[in-house]
């Protein structure tokens, strides 16, 4: 539900400070020819801070969700991420 991913997202950003947030390749989303699936896929290089500890961050990330359609609302069905050392 919306309220269950601001949830989520309100977490992450408690805990990172970020200053910028680029995508590095055109971002990639799809809905099936049936209209019950949908999946983006994402590289970006995220800078910044976290908050617990000053550390500074550069880090490269590409990620993959895959959404289903249930009952006529979007429900995330499937997440997977990777960093770049």
């Amino acid at each position: 539900s919306p309220e269950q991913t601001l949830a989520v997202f309100t977490n992450v950003f408690e805990r990172r400070k970020y200053s910028n947030y680029i995508a590095t390749r055109y971002p990639s989303v799809n809905v099936s020819t049936a209209g019950d699936i949908g999946w983006a896929a994402v590289q970006v290089n995220a800078i910044g801070m976290t908050v617990a500890t000053g550390q500074p961050f550069d880090e490269h990330w590409a990620w993959f969700m895959l959404a289903k359609k249930i009952d006529g609302q979007w429900r995330m069905a499937g997440n997977a991420s990777n960093r770049q050392p």
